[in-house]
């Protein structure tokens, strides 16, 4: 995590994966991460076996299911707008 848009978005794509685990919060703890990796042959296995699995089931692999929520993302907003409603937040 951090303070500019692609850590944030990193974190967010690894959260809707549930790979938490890979999520650091400054740049020592992401060196840690990344040399135990790489050296630890098993627990790197063990990461690319849950994105496998993950990927099956997750929107980030979905074109389609994604384009479907952003349609209704910007449905919701038109409607919203069209019906006088103040801007807010949209979750589909």
């Amino acid at each position: 995590r951090g303070k500019n848009v692609p850590s944030r978005a990193s974190a967010s794509m690894l959260t809707s994966l549930g790979m938490e685990e890979l999520i650091t919060h400054d740049l020592k703890t992401y060196r840690s991460l990344a040399l135990e990796l790489a050296t630890n042959q098993e627990k790197l296995e063990n990461i690319r076996n849950k994105l496998l699995r993950h990927s099956k089931t997750s929107a980030l692999f979905n074109p389609e299911l994604s384009v479907n929520n952003i349609e209704k993302a910007y449905q919701s907003v038109w409607k919203n707008f069209a019906n006088g409603i103040e801007p807010h937040s949209t979750y589909i």
